[in-house]
């Protein structure tokens, strides 16, 4: 009996120290721009509006990572769509992503490397105007 109760602590704690998500992948350029084109879902954006304006993947939200209302914006989205996520260079995004598993997410996909990886891979980069900028400012804080 005493064998057993050990076995099970040691597997206990074993389980325990598995930090690997299943709800968190995080991935390459080139499989973030397949997945987002293959799967519907959500693409966030994590940065702040200026560095959102300077440059954005097709169709992101923007949601910054430091504003005082991020955790409930993320409330407000659907928990059972797949979530893109990204921001510079991925330490935002990551610490976003696990948040997001937190909250009750199933399925988040962190862009390695950021926006800068997606770059550097040579993919498209949208670029809003002034105005632009200026309307997303808005509906940022109307969220």
């Amino acid at each position: 009996m005493r064998e057993i109760s050990f076995f099970i602590a040691v597997c206990f704690c074993f389980s325990c120290m598995n930090t690997n998500s299943q709800i968190i992948e995080n991935i390459e350029a080139l499989t973030f721009k397949t997945k987002i084109s293959e799967i519907d879902g959500l693409i966030i954006d994590v940065r702040t509006p200026e560095e959102f304006s300077s440059g954005y993947i097709a169709d992101a939200t923007n949601i910054d990572f430091y504003a005082n209302d991020f955790d409930h914006k993320l409330n407000i989205i659907s928990k059972n769509q797949p979530i893109y996520i990204y921001c510079r260079s991925g330490g935002r995004s990551s610490a976003a992503a696990k948040k997001l598993e937190k909250l009750g997410f199933n399925e988040v996909y962190n862009l390695s490397g950021g926006i800068s990886s997606w770059n550097s891979a040579g993919y498209k980069i949208n670029k809003l105007s002034d105005r632009s900028s200026k309307s997303i400012k808005k509906w940022n804080r109307n969220i």
